[in-house]
């Protein structure tokens, strides 16, 4: 591949598949989505902070419950969405040690 072939390639791949846009529209958290809560939890971790606001803007409502229930699986008991009107704003992850459940 030449360098005007790969440069023309670099330039297409910005344009998303079907399939991420298709995942994207449907329940699947990105990887991007997944990284970002985990950074926005370790930093309220870090700060010494009761609770982690997790912005909604870029999830699509059923995003938004699969986060929702993925921390509740990985043990955030009290976390909950926000609404601004019928669109999700914020999941808010209350961090206190008291909420969290035991992993025993």
């Amino acid at each position: 591949m030449d360098f005007k072939q790969e440069y023309m390639q670099k330039k297409y791949d910005a344009i998303p598949s079907y399939e991420e846009v298709k995942l994207a529209m449907n329940s699947e958290l990105t990887d991007e989505q997944i990284k970002a809560a985990g950074l926005i939890i370790k930093q309220a971790v870090f700060y010494n902070l009761c609770a982690a606001h997790i912005d909604l803007i870029k999830f699509t409502p059923n995003q938004a419950n699969s986060m929702l229930r993925l921390l509740k699986a990985k043990g955030y008991s009290d976390c909950k969405i926000m609404m601004n009107g019928n669109t999700p704003d914020c999941l808010t992850v209350q961090l206190n040690t008291s909420n969290l459940r035991s992993k025993e």
